[in-house]
């Protein structure tokens, strides 16, 4: 806002020269006073024409020259003037006045609507500037997501013009008559399967069954979980004299001498997400590598049960496993079907 230069007219002021004019028109006012009370007044004589005007004595004051009346009332009408005239300056005086405070509160009302206008421009400056900041917090957010789909994209046409070098295996396989080391290929992930162990905790519990085969044909149990698997298995008293045969549906003939077996088995997995893909799998630490750390690749072959949303996982780590000496067989798998496997099911073949 500009600061107002000029002084204002005050009423102070005003109050000072109205008492100044008012204080010389009461001096003039005492001074013809008492001129006027010291002047000597003419002698009133009767008309009569034989008197004789007395001569002034030797002991009385010589008379001196009074002015005329006429000379006092002209004084007396400067005055009054006089008076007039600062009668009219003080009336245009105050006339000033007012019109400066009439001014001076229009000067009043334009200042306060200029306030209220910088404060609203104020507010109005506050918003713009938020959206402005938001603005451009929303750009730099939609620019970095625009780099990132830009490397996206630059990586993917890299991509598409690298030229792959494939290498076909013969398709020459043997059946496997070696150790197998298992492993599951789902959901784009490898997971090893301790079958071996699974197997060997059936081994160890068969004994606590076998009172149970004495009167049954078939008990079912499961394992303890190993990794990211348990089994659940079926053991079975095989029929051994013709009797057993002959009355099948019926409880077991011979109760104290007979033999049983393992007749079927099946993975239970613990966790719904398990295992590595395959960029994690063919890392240096990785669990995949690590199970194969124990194994040679002249006694033991590398069997991977593949579902089909997992077929280009199991070519990586075939291509890897055989150019490090491993022989590989594959068990596809449909979806949806458990790994299991029995006494009477095929053998794998590994190339």
């Amino acid at each position: 806002m500009r600061r107002r230069t000029e002084l204002a007219f005050g009423s102070d002021s005003f109050l000072d020269v109205l008492s100044n004019l008012v204080g010389i028109v009461l001096i003039l006012v005492v001074l013809l006073a008492a001129q006027i009370r010291h002047w000597p007044g003419e002698a009133i004589c009767p008309s009569n024409e034989n008197a004789v005007t007395p001569l002034p004595s030797a002991t009385s004051p010589v008379a001196s020259t009074t002015p005329p009346t006429a000379q006092i009332f002209q004084r007396l009408e400067s005055a009054r003037q006089q008076v007039q005239s600062l009668r009219g300056q003080l009336e245009s005086a105050a006339q000033t006045e007012w019109e400066q405070q009439q001014q001076l509160a229009e000067l009043q009302q334009q200042l306060q609507h200029g306030q209220k206008q910088c404060t609203q421009g104020q507010r109005q400056y506050q918003r713009q500037r938020q959206m402005l900041q938001q603005a451009e917090q929303e750009a730099r957010v939609l620019e970095q997501k625009w780099r990132e789909l830009r490397e996206k994209e630059m990586a993917s046409q890299m991509r598409r013009r690298q030229v792959w070098a494939l290498h076909y295996w013969l398709p020459v396989s043997r059946p496997v008559v070696s150790e197998e080391v298992y492993f599951e290929c789902r959901n784009q992930r490898v997971t090893p399967i301790d079958l071996a162990g699974l197997l060997e905790e059936v081994r160890q519990e068969l004994p606590q069954h076998l009172e149970s085969l004495r009167y049954r044909w078939s008990v079912e149990g499961q394992t303890a979980g190993r990794g990211e698997f348990a089994l659940k298995y079926h053991i079975v008293r095989l029929a051994d004299s013709p009797l057993d045969w002959l009355f099948r549906e019926q409880g077991p003939a011979e109760p104290r001498y007979f033999s049983a077996g393992l007749a079927y088995w099946e993975l239970l997995p613990r966790h719904e997400i398990r295992g590595e893909t395959l960029e994690q799998a063919l890392q240096e630490q990785s669990a995949f590598r690590r199970w194969l750390t124990p194994v040679s690749p002249q006694r033991a072959v590398l069997t991977f049960f593949v579902y089909p949303e997992s077929i280009v996982l199991y070519r990586g780590l075939r291509d890897w496993a055989c150019q490090r000496g491993y022989a590989v067989a594959a068990r596809p798998l449909p979806t949806g079907v458990p790994i299991a496997g029995s006494p009477a099911g095929s053998r794998s073949r590994a190339q």
